[in-house]
């Protein structure tokens, strides 16, 4: 993989949200424990927390919740799981692009550089 993504996820046949700034003023969900970017913690959008990508699916059909953020793969193993194309989202922008690495608590910096340098 080497890099996950994300995205800002729309409901079906709703128009895609390219920025932060376009959720002003929405109802938005994201997963628990999640980092999204240091752009979206300083945005002020406080999001409604779920467990798991599905439950925000769920919740934009049933227009509890406007959009919500999602990385990429793991957002489209979801929608492939459920059986139906990704929902609207700007695939040529995401929100942040995290490169992968490994942390790891009570394990040595020098392990974590030389696992880090093996995934590049």
């Amino acid at each position: 993989m080497s890099i996950a993504k994300v995205y800002i996820f729309t409901g079906k046949g709703k128009a895609i949200i390219s920025d932060l700034k376009g959720l002003s003023g929405k109802k938005v969900g994201a997963r628990n424990g999640m980092p999204y970017g240091k752009k979206f913690d300083a945005s002020g959008i406080s999001p409604k927390l779920v467990s798991d990508i599905e439950t925000n699916i769920k919740k934009v059909d049933s227009g509890r919740i406007d959009a919500f953020l999602a990385y990429y793969p793991d957002a489209y193993t979801v929608f492939d799981a459920l059986g139906v194309d990704p929902y609207p989202h700007d695939k040529a922008h995401p929100v942040a692009v995290h490169p992968d690495s490994l942390v790891c608590r009570g394990t040595s910096e020098a392990f974590i550089k030389a696992f880090n340098a093996a995934l590049k």
